[in-house]
């Protein structure tokens, strides 16, 4: 054992094979069963690195990874064929470790083919196929083509390829990568130019002794492939120039952008030349199709080198160029494409009178040269017979100069609004009747995390206590298997985990567990299902919605109420507030007289008035709540000075409309500049406002006092108050419209995607969230937050102080005024839109500061002389003398 020992710690290799080749298959054997129980700190160099330092410390590692490189290597001069190679691995619980594998990683093969000469390998082929298949094993790529050389393994291309481009560890060289690759000629044309096939590892990040990293940061692996390449063509490497048109053709990959953008910029070191352009042009056309736009803008900026060629192919050239027509990201191209289309009907090319309907694609292009090249061509070089009726689905999206060509100024345009304003029917939610019914809601419940599902689980139940098969948990538990003992995101589906874990188990007190901080009223409400259950009380909830979605009819509520008084039962306030935050309020009007009259409990003078048979206001400190959300819901506008001496006279809402103000503040480093949102009384919790957020009773809805959710649980927030969201809303307000994380993208989404699809009216301080959707990071917030807009300007509200927060927002630099212009250059506005529009720019031009005027304030000027122009208006003078103030 000490002389094995010695060899190892001497890093003695030519010692070590001789001792291993002499061995017999009994010695081979207690050697491997040495060998593998060493352990190095231990037993070779008898002390730890970990409480070094300085150059003491990277001299131990330095020396432990070449004793280690020596141990794994004798062990491999020890075995013979594949099964003993298995036999030296070690089994972990989630890996497979081999010193084999460990060592032939490494540049150290020298010794190993040493070996190899002695006795030939043929099990490397299955060691081959061992490692394709797992992603993070690799083999040294200088090792695997030496044993090619060898004739020991057979010829992989894949796997080799993949070998030669997974850079690991930390002495990556690519100067020795691009001298061995120009020593070995073979290799280059018959690995090397092959990689344009796989999706190889390029995008990973990697270490590298011969590049300078800033801040001593790793770099992409592109980086360095790149240089290689640059290498390789100053030595004139690549004598068949196919490498141009493998990744021309390569561009048509389904890969992630970075990748294919990384081809691009290799193709631009071979600098096509305009014989391999016209040869491969039907791939270029292709290419256009992809819908990237750096690819786009490299395929055009090539083919106008080539179009003037005789053997350009035009007809395919026009027959493929309109896909990107539409791409409002490709504007330059475009405006290359529309060169050559005109030079080349110039030159007495025919098009087909029916081009002129891709051609006018082109006016959802926001962009006045694009709009003006494409208007002379059409007058130029095609019949103007029919071309009004041609354009006139674009009219709305024309600019000036485009309809001044076209000649249709005079025209007016219809209204395309993308969101058509219709009253949806509201339809009424049928009960669960029997229990197979109640069975499949488990299932739904599960499947959406909804509130209102689960809420009318919880009345099914209710109502069939009596008709629960006694093997009930029986039945549920292929519903209850998937749901216990795990950790949900949505609170709203812990909830109901924890209302049937009590259910079947029958304790109540399994609902303790969990604080129901997001979601209160449903914890509350699981707790008086169960209590109900045990009680065999079969009244129902008040709150449990009867109409699509979340709506309580009010000739339902009023039947509810007076089954509580019939059974002398007290109505539970919260499950009452609740029940009138989801009245559906275009009901509201009809004769409920008879009912109303009846009403006895403590609530009765409060749903008098909410049905307008009273107009006092006469509350009592139990009532309180239930009287705040009454009058907000039933006047969303009104002033109540009733509540200024109660204890929720300063409680937003309350008295006044949630009307909240906020600013915006500049936060600045030597790194990145933000423009911050601050709400009063941080309103939006957001960290950078120090201020704490205050927050009221719960069960005071229209103040939003509850935690924001995730996203899955948004949704059931919102419908908990459907009538008067603007509050909640705003505690959905991301501080910044740029450089969020994940929560602030969801933030913008959930509640937006909530709002428009069930078209819930927004009144006060709501538009604020609304704004900084249309004017946030993600493309779908802003999306959702325009056609919200255009619905609203349908159903013909007034968005006036919408129009002043935008512009408050914009004038401040809270985001790029390119996000309103995105806005504004959507196609087909309704004339109600640009009115709005109108609008907008008009206070933004009103309050700019010539001091300090927002980047790209010229294109708000533009933008609103443009509106001025189609809307037929006269130029306010207030506006008129600010254009003159900042232009000076």
């Amino acid at each position: 054992m000490e002389r094995i020992i010695n060899l190892i710690k001497s890093k003695n290799w030519n010692e070590i094979l001789n001792f291993s080749k002499t061995l017999t298959e009994e010695d081979r054997f207690s050697t491997i069963s040495l060998l593998k129980g060493l352990d190095i700190d231990r037993d070779i160099l008898k002390k730890e690195g970990s409480k070094l330092t300085g150059q003491e410390r990277n001299d131990f590692y330095e020396n432990r990874q070449q004793i280690d490189a020596c141990l794994n290597y004798f062990l491999i001069t020890c075995i013979r064929n594949y099964e003993e190679l298995k036999k030296i691995e070690t089994k972990h619980e989630f890996y497979t470790s081999s010193p084999y594998y460990s060592y032939i990683s490494t540049s150290n093969f020298e010794s190993l083919v040493n070996f190899y000469k002695l006795f030939p390998p043929n099990y490397l082929n299955k060691v081959i196929k061992d490692l394709s298949k797992e992603r993070f094993r690799n083999i040294n790529f200088k090792v695997l083509w030496k044993f090619y050389e060898n004739n020991w393994v057979e010829f992989d291309e894949e796997f080799f390829v993949r070998s030669l481009f997974n850079l690991q560890g930390f002495d990556n060289n690519h100067f020795d990568d691009a001298e061995f690759l120009l020593a070995h000629t073979e290799l280059i044309n018959k690995v090397f130019c092959k990689f344009y096939k796989y999706e190889i590892p390029i995008l990973d990040l990697i270490k590298a002794n011969s590049i300078d990293y800033s801040n001593g940061l790793s770099a992409k692996a592109n980086v360095y492939w790149t240089e290689v390449f640059k290498i390789l063509i100053k030595n004139n490497a690549f004598t068949n120039r196919s490498i141009v048109t493998y990744l021309l053709e390569s561009l048509l990959n389904n890969w992630k952008k970075p990748h294919l953008d990384w081809h691009i910029r290799l193709l631009e070191l071979f600098h096509p030349t305009k014989e391999e352009l016209i040869a491969n042009q039907s791939t270029l056309f292709s290419v256009l199709g992809t819908g990237q736009t750096s690819l786009i803008n490299y395929v055009i900026l090539n083919i106008k080198t080539i179009y003037t060629n005789k053997e350009f192919d035009t007809s395919l050239f026009i027959e493929n160029v309109p896909i990107i027509f539409t791409n409002d990201k490709t504007v330059k191209s475009i405006l290359v494409v529309l060169e050559i289309i005109e030079s080349v009907l110039t030159n007495s090319f025919k098009i087909a009178i029916d081009y002129r309907e891709e051609l006018c694609l082109l006016f959802i292009q926001s962009d006045t040269k694009i709009q003006e090249k494409v208007a002379k061509i059409l007058v130029n070089y095609f019949d103007d017979k029919d071309l009004v009726k041609i354009v006139s689905p674009f009219l709305s999206n024309l600019k000036k100069v485009a309809k001044d060509i076209l000649k249709v100024d005079n025209l007016t345009s219809e209204n395309f609004d993308n969101v058509i304003a219709e009253k949806k029917s509201i339809k009424e939610i049928a009960p669960i009747t029997n229990w197979d019914e109640l069975l499949f809601q488990i299932g739904t419940c599960i499947r959406t995390k909804s509130t209102i599902d689960i809420e009318l689980f919880f009345e099914g139940i209710i109502q069939l206590q009596s008709k629960i098969p006694s093997d009930y948990i029986k039945q549920i538990k292929p519903y209850t298997k998937s749901l216990f003992n795990k950790i949900h995101e949505s609170d709203t589906l812990t909830a109901f985990t924890l209302f049937l874990e009590s259910w079947t188990i029958k304790d109540d007190k399994v609902l303790s567990k969990m604080d129901f901080k997001y979601i209160p009223f449903l914890g509350k409400k699981a707790k008086m299902t169960l209590l109900k259950l045990k009680d065999k009380n079969t009244l129902p909830f008040i709150s449990t919605p009867t109409h699509e979605p979340f709506f309580v009819h009010p000739k339902i509520l009023l039947e509810r109420l007076l089954q509580y008084e019939n059974s002398n039962t007290k109505v539970d306030l919260e499950d009452l507030v609740v029940a009138c935050n989801r009245i559906l309020i275009t009901e509201l009007d009809g004769d409920y007289s008879k009912d109303l009259k009846n009403l006895k409990g403590y609530y009765s003078d409060a749903i008098g008035y909410f049905f307008g048979i009273s107009d006092k206001i006469n509350f009592t400190n139990e009532t309180l709540p239930l009287w705040t959300q009454i009058t907000r819901i039933k006047n969303p506008n009104g002033n109540f000075s009733e509540f200024q001496k109660s204890k929720a006279s300063n409680y937003p809402s309350v008295v006044y409309p949630f009307n909240i103000s906020f600013n915006i503040e500049k936060d600045a480093n030597k790194y990145a500049t933000w423009y911050r949102l601050i709400l009063d009384n941080n309103w939006n919790y957001t960290w950078y406002n120090k201020e704490k957020a205050i927050r009221q009773e719960t069960i005071f809805y229209n103040t939003a006092s509850i935690e924001k959710a995730s996203r899955v649980d948004i949704g059931n927030q919102l419908s908990l108050n459907p009538n008067y969201i603007d509050a909640l809303l705003c505690r959905y307000i991301p501080d910044t419209a740029t450089g969020n994380e994940v929560s602030g993208f969801e933030e913008c989404l959930y509640p937006m995607q909530f709002i428009l699809e069930h078209q819930l009216l927004i009144y006060h301080s709501g538009w604020l969230y609304v704004a900084v959707c249309l004017l946030f990071e993600k493309k779908i917030s802003r999306d959702l937050a325009s056609e919200y807009i255009n619905l609203a300007i349908t159903r013909n509200e007034n968005l006036d102080d919408f129009a002043k927060i935008l512009s408050k927002l914009i004038n401040e630099k809270f985001a790029p005024i390119n996000r309103l212009i995105e806005y504004l250059d959507k196609p087909n506005h309704s004339k109600g839109t640009k009115h709005f529009q109108f609008l907008v720019l008009s206070n933004c031009i009103k309050n700019f500061d010539k001091q300090n005027l927002p980047t790209n304030s010229k294109k708000v000027v533009q933008y609103y002389k443009e509106l001025q122009n189609d809307l037929k208006l006269n130029i306010e003078e207030e506006v008129e003398e600010k254009i003159i103030e900042i232009k000076k």
